[in-house]
């Protein structure tokens, strides 16, 4: 028969608890023996607070100072089990109860209620609760895509890195902007077809990506824009030797910016096309997101609405 030492099976327990730490599962209840093996790990790396001896006679009796006999094999030292972090508590209990109410779905739901969630405390700085909603949001996202703190962690190191080499302009309006990052040539977009299209809204939209996309291959009148990711209309005005083509129904907003309530096709700043309505100083996008009106640089009007018909 094999004999190990106390020291040995300490270390096979450390091992083992280490092992069930790192391990890539993300099931919710695979977060409980995490948590019950961290408890394990700090009790092996402490150091006893008491020992139970066991008297000849077959008596138990603790002490907390006298430690002589605390190498015999009738003596078992005491830990004191330190308390969860209060953090990962309310990450496993939010997993928990993510589980039972929405069952076993993916991370794009999430992920989209996320970006809603970032523009409002956006607008709302110092609410705490919104800054609660997004962490529970980045939480049950990862989660259900099966991505691990450990590869979280792993892709940090390498983005950071990445981030420290890259060129960054100088914060506007007191906030960070984006990196500077040059193309060698306008990224146009591929063409869109009316296939499908069942609203007028959707048709206005699908006509303002292809006006933008024939007056973006008209050559020479773009030019390569140094600070955006993208190219923008701003750049071109600003910069050009030659008239940008502006294609009709189009408005620029430095000229004039769409009403409170309309419906509106919109490229950003950055290159993006989006649709949806005005609200406040807001866009709401088709699917549940906003989409700040200051990032707006062109917009044109959707064809409004079809009347009900009249009984």
């Amino acid at each position: 028969m094999t004999t190990i030492t106390r020291e040995q099976q300490k270390q096979i327990l450390i091992d083992t608890a280490n092992h069930v730490i790192s391990r890539d599962n993300t099931s919710p209840y695979s977060e409980n023996l995490r948590e019950l093996a961290r408890i394990a790990l700090a009790s092996l790396e402490s150091e006893p607070v008491a020992y139970i001896f066991k008297h000849p006679a077959g008596e138990l009796f603790w002490s907390l100072t006298d430690e002589s006999n605390k190498g015999q094999n009738d003596v078992m030292p005491v830990y004191a089990a330190p308390p969860a972090p209060e953090r990962e508590r309310i990450r496993r209990e939010h997993a928990e109860w993510s589980y039972k109410t929405f069952g076993d779905v993916g991370p794009i739901g999430p992920l989209k209620h996320l970006s809603k969630e970032a523009l409002e405390a956006a607008a709302e700085p110092d609410d705490l609760s919104e800054w609660a909603d997004m962490q529970f949001l980045l939480w049950d996202a990862q989660r259900r895509a099966g991505i691990t703190d450990k590869q979280i962690t792993r892709a940090m190191v390498e983005k950071l890195e990445i981030n420290k080499s890259r060129q960054w302009p100088e914060p506007k309006d007191g906030e960070p902007r984006l990196h500077i990052k040059k193309h060698p040539a306008p990224v146009v977009p591929e063409e869109i077809t009316a296939d499908g299209i069942i609203g007028m809204h959707e048709c206005g939209f699908v006509e303002g990506w292809n006006a933008c996309r024939t007056a973006m291959l008209n050559g020479d009148i773009f030019r390569e824009n140094s600070i955006s990711s993208t190219n923008n209309f701003r750049e071109i005005a600003e910069t050009s030797t030659n008239s940008p083509v502006i294609p009709d129904g189009w408005i620029i907003c430095s000229e004039r910016m769409p009403e409170k309530g309309a419906y509106i096709s919109a490229v950003s700043k950055h290159g993006e096309y989006v649709a949806g309505q005005v609200i406040d100083d807001w866009l709401d996008l088709h699917d549940g997101t906003s989409f700040g009106l200051d990032e707006v640089y062109l917009w044109m009007m959707l064809p409004p609405l079809p009347e009900s018909p009249q009984q």
